[in-house]
């Protein structure tokens, strides 16, 4: 399968991805501990979503979050925001059937958090827990590659 390069942006009406209060603290945690940035980790996050097999887990409400943390596009996907969109573009077009009823701006969104949310659950020692596991972290960046 080809994409073409042409294509339109799929990223043209994605501007900036707000992170919620609760995967701030995770994040600032990581970061804190590690030095990856958020924006690394919402990078993984997005992949590891896009690499999924169950598209049960992909919801687009929008929580009511009292976070200011915004990540602009530019920053988020950095010099290879072309790289991330003709992976989010192969996913669309393997999922018609859901990108026919979601917005391509909402599913970016989305995945971003799925994919963010289920590796904070993979990397963190038990629930709730603030313990970073660094084996499992460093399996999901070696799984991520």
């Amino acid at each position: 399968m080809r994409i073409h390069v042409n294509a339109d942006d799929p990223f043209k009406n994605f501007n900036e991805y707000k992170v919620s209060t609760k995967l701030q603290s995770k994040l600032q945690k990581i970061k804190t501990e590690t030095e990856i940035e958020p924006n690394l980790m919402c990078r993984l996050g997005f992949c590891f979503s896009l690499n999924m097999k169950d598209d049960d887990g992909i919801s687009v409400e929008k929580a009511k979050d009292t976070s200011k943390q915004i990540i602009r596009k530019e920053i988020l996907f950095g010099d290879n925001v072309s790289v991330y969109g003709s992976l989010f573009e192969f996913w669309c077009i393997n999922h018609s059937e859901i990108t026919a009823k979601i917005s391509k701006k909402d599913l970016i969104e989305a995945h971003i958090t799925r994919g963010l949310s289920r590796l904070i659950n993979l990397i963190f020692v038990g629930e709730g827990s603030k313990k970073i596991d660094f084996t499992k972290l460093r399996e999901c960046l070696s799984l991520s590659k």
